[in-house]
């Protein structure tokens, strides 16, 4: 017995031993997300069940019992704030409310539908659903998912008038739409597994990590290019313009203007809508232009170019974009392929630079991994947004600078090649992140040649960084400073002159009430245009996440000396004050107490250099955890991903 005993004790930490747990971790996470697509698959099809057995009415609106409007000529005008109707004596499970108009909308339209589901009880603002209906559309739904008895429906504005031709609720052709939204889901589900089997792989055979990147960053951003319906992501529609503007640089105006890859039909800005994931299976099956399309340079004359050279250099960002865009407008592909090539182009640059930034690092490797890899870092690249660009050069720019600083021996001429070029790349497209150049200062001088040549190569980076500033914006500086209040509507750079102290206290408003918000949304805790919102807990794991990235795992790595600290706060501080002031004045309208229109993906150029601030030889990690980083950031995004998903479905 005792012998048995033992025999079982050797194979357990055998078992267990070091070698084979991470064969026990892939089969753990395997389970356990297998588990987890089960258990959704089980509620969706019990979901489905549910509404199966919900059928079809129709109301026509003679039948509708309306209070509080005027019927003028088949049209409806609010007569009050209390104006509704109502549908009495459902019974039945509602999946579904649509609104059918027999115009399109002229305004927007606030609705709401408010259910009963007991009898006795009264209509309540907790059983309510809230939907604004946009203009230029017929019809719209919204979704009840519940056993109704009574229901309301508040509809109308005073500012405009609408010709309801029907109410349906759970209507057929939302179902077969609504079927194909499931399967989309678990195609969604099915390949989240797949990025997550691909990272477990990855890492047991030891791949280098800039390499892990390049897999995971094109897995997770496709994911996202195709998630992200069109116009969805913040500004999307001007980036997309611009980079039109690029294509048709590059191919030296040669290729005709076509109206059918300017119709945004389906697609709203700043939300990601379901109507678009329609649009762009219909394309898609599509493939090319249809022969209809026609050419009409009248109305669009904004994609023509009209560039200066300072101009150009600016716009240099769009260049990788508009190289995704040409290739599908040489092909002669309809829309849909335009814009998810050019999305395309932009991801696979971000991917290239980030992973020379990652290999060139022999530390601190995990945290630009990380960064790199965030919601929002992923959700910019995958995009038409010349942040994908600022952030794969702030990255690539981070990263020599950091070898810069701590190898020893001479300074190569190809890293300071390098810096130099990402230098005056930022200070062309965005000036403010042209500080990080100030890091240049912490590199020893014994690795230059000589003195000479320390004061040389000194003088020539930040003197290239200034002449690129004034060069590409001396014209926008002087249109800020010659204008006022009164011209613009905005705060002024006369205003701040002559009332230093307000300005300094809308800044403290703003840094007070909205820094925590910053963090968060540079993290990608709402995503396409700000409107999309993930749980809490995703923005605090991320924070863990990012927080251990930075920690050195031997007592004598990396780490920022009292100047260095000082030197990389001062950055830090100056990149944050400086996107405050862009936003200042040129988007904060004269009065108001906080500063508007500054987003938290402006700082994530300068995350690596806050963290960096972090690290330190007090608290270091006692093991290597870049597995465990990697796998728990796979996880999260996977979940974005369907959260993402879900969330347009449902819009």
């Amino acid at each position: 017995m005792h012998k048995r005993t033992q025999t079982v004790v050797a194979r357990t930490k055998q078992i267990f031993s070091k070698g084979n747990m991470f064969n026990w971790g892939i089969i753990v996470i395997l389970l356990l997300s297998t588990w987890c697509i089960t258990m959704l698959g089980f509620y969706t099809f019990k979901y489905v069940q549910i509404k199966n057995n919900a059928s079809e009415i129709a109301f026509s609106a003679e039948e509708l019992n309306f209070e509080e409007y005027e019927k003028t000529e088949g049209s409806y005008v609010s007569s009050s704030d209390f104006t509704h109707f109502y549908l009495y004596n459902l019974n039945q499970f509602v999946d579904t409310v649509t609104l059918d108009f027999e115009e399109t909308l002229a305004v927007d339209i606030n609705t709401k539908v408010y259910y009963i589901l007991k009898d006795g009880q009264y209509f309540n603002e907790s059983d309510v659903k809230f939907k604004n209906l946009k203009n230029h559309i017929t019809d719209n739904w919204i979704s009840i998912n519940e056993e109704v008895v009574h229901m309301r429906i508040d509809v109308g504005s005073k500012e405009g008038a609408f010709s309801l031709e029907s109410v349906t609720i759970n209507s057929d052709k939302l179902n077969i739409y609504k079927n194909k939204a499931n399967a989309l889901q678990w195609i969604v589900r099915l390949g989240t597994l797949v990025i997550i089997a691909c990272t477990l792989v990855l890492l047991k055979r030891k791949y280098p990590l800039e390499r892990i990147f390049v897999v995971l960053g094109l897995l997770i951003g496709l994911g996202y290019c195709f998630a992200m319906t069109p116009y969805s992501i913040p500004d999307e529609s001007h980036h997309y313009q611009r980079t039109y503007q690029m294509s048709n640089i590059i191919t030296l105006n040669q290729l005709p203007l076509l109206e059918e890859h300017h119709n945004n039909y389906g697609f709203v800005g700043h939300s990601n809508v379901a109507s678009g994931y329609v649009r762009v299976f219909y394309d898609l099956k599509e493939v090319f232009v249809s022969e209809n399309t026609t050419t009409n340079i009248d109305s669009l004359q904004y994609y023509i170019p009209k560039y200066s050279l300072s101009v150009f250099l600016m716009e240099i960002a769009r260049i990788p974009p508009a190289i995704g865009v040409t290739l599908a407008r040489v092909l002669g592909l309809n829309f849909s392929y335009v814009f998810l090539l050019g999305r395309m182009t932009n991801l696979l640059f971000y991917i290239g630079f980030v992973y020379l930034a990652l290999k060139r690092l022999p530390q601190f490797r995990t945290a630009i991994f990380i960064v790199a890899l965030l919601p929002m870092s992923m959700h910019q690249a995958a995009s038409f947004s010349s942040d994908a660009f600022i952030n794969a050069i702030a990255f690539l720019l981070f990263s020599y600078l950091l070898c810069a600083i701590y190898e020893s021996g001479l300074l190569k001429k190809k890293d300071y090649g390098i810096i130099f070029v990402c230098v005056l790349l930022l200070s062309t497209i965005k000036v403010i992140y042209a500080l990080v150049a100030i890091m240049f200062i912490l590199v020893k001088k014994d690795r230059f040649l000589s003195i000479k040549s320390y004061y040389v190569k000194h003088a020539l980076l930040y003197g290239g960084c200034i002449s690129m500033v004034v060069f590409t914006n001396i014209e926008r500086f002087f249109r800020l400073a010659g204008s006022s209040q009164t011209d613009r509507g905005y705060y002024s750079v006369g205003y701040v002159f002559s009332y230093p102290g307000k300005t300094i206290e809308v800044f403290w408003k703003t840094i007070e009430s909205q820094l925590g918000t910053y963090l968060r949304n540079s993290f990608g805790l709402t995503l396409s245009g700000l409107t999309l919102y993930l749980p809490e807990f995703i923005y605090t794991l991320l924070l863990a996440i990012v927080f251990l990235s930075c920690l050195s795992i031997q007592s004598n790595g990396w780490t920022a000396n009292k100047r260095g600290r000082n030197v990389m706060m001062t950055i830090v501080m100056g990149v944050g004050v400086s996107a405050m002031m862009a936003m200042f004045l040129g988007w904060t309208p004269e009065g108001s107490n906080v500063i508007e229109g500054v987003q938290g993906r402006y700082f994530i150029p300068i995350l690596p250099v806050l963290l960096f601030v972090v690290r330190n030889r007090t608290v270091i990690l006692t093991k290597n955890i870049q597995s465990f980083l990697v796998v728990s950031m796979t996880l999260i995004q996977c979940y974005v991903l369907i959260k993402v998903v879900e969330y347009t479905i449902q819009h």
